[in-house]
């Protein structure tokens, strides 16, 4: 994360989603809000401290032109139809 600036006045939540990502009850996050409040940067941060904890991580970013799209922000995750499900297309 060179070249970012230092990430201030968000101890709280680094916090809170650090507890929620290493923690045993917990699967993962969302970060949610209105646009303009720092979600990204945060998130940014979050990816950061789960990596660090040797988690495995990867970043998805819903756009306009994936909404159409089942899970469109995870699309290039998942399996093509008909792959690894025992299944044919």
């Amino acid at each position: 994360m060179g070249g970012e600036w230092p990430l201030v006045g968000r101890t709280a939540e680094l916090h809170h989603l650090r507890d929620a990502l290493v923690g045993a009850s917990h699967h993962g996050v969302v970060v949610a809000g209105p646009a303009g409040v720092g979600k990204t940067r945060l998130a940014v941060e979050a990816l950061g401290l789960a990596e660090r904890a040797g988690l495995a991580t990867v970043r998805v970013t819903g756009t306009r032109s994936a909404s159409g799209l089942p899970f469109g922000a995870l699309a290039p995750l998942l399996p093509a139809a008909g792959h690894g499900d025992g299944t044919t297309a």
